[in-house]
């Protein structure tokens, strides 16, 4: 499996990781892989609940077994013939460099969304996988051990992006990178 580009997409619980993917889509003409997406369907396919905590563990799950192969997964699931992906939803370095090997060009970006912005947009998300959201549940899903991870990749990212107006410049850099 051989990428020409790639852009990595982290960030925190509703840091806005699909939705930035989603842009980069509609300008770059890429391929998205989700994370997320993938684990939902994984879920689905076994009739297990598709709530944040159970995807969150599956996804725990398969990274403590092999990263290589979840991102594998991941790829043929999403992107199977795609040679520019957006990845959305990366959580652990062993994933990052897994798709630096994978892929010949690649910028990762970290959407740093201060907490009460994304805490907001859980409370009012709708997400099937944040049935009732409440603060409390937030917060458990917040120090889950893959969200943990996730702050690992501040240092490995080629862009951070605290607000929608870095969003609205860095959207702009990163299509030009897939023409």
């Amino acid at each position: 499996m051989q990428i020409q580009k790639a852009i990595i997409v982290c960030g925190k619980i509703r840091a806005g990781k699909s939705t930035f993917a989603s842009q980069i889509q509609q300008s770059a003409h890429a391929c998205v892989a989700s994370f997320g997406d993938y684990l939902k369907s994984y879920a689905t396919e076994r009739d297990l609940p598709t709530t944040r905590q159970n995807l969150q563990d599956i996804g725990e799950r398969m990274i403590n077994s092999s990263p290589t192969h979840f991102l594998k997964n991941v790829v043929q699931f999403s992107c199977p013939s795609a040679n520019n992906v957006i990845f959305e939803g990366v959580r652990h370095l062993a994933i990052l460099q897994a798709i630096n090997e994978i892929a010949k060009a690649t910028k990762t970006v970290y959407l740093d969304i201060p907490e009460e912005i994304r805490l907001e947009r859980f409370l009012k998300s709708g997400k099937s996988i944040d049935s009732a959201p409440t603060t409390a549940e937030f917060y458990e899903r917040s120090n889950h051990p893959v969200e943990r991870d996730v702050q690992n990749l501040l240092q490995h990212s080629d862009y951070v992006f605290h607000n929608d107006t870095e969003i609205r410049s860095g959207l702009l850099e990163l299509s030009i990178f897939y023409s």
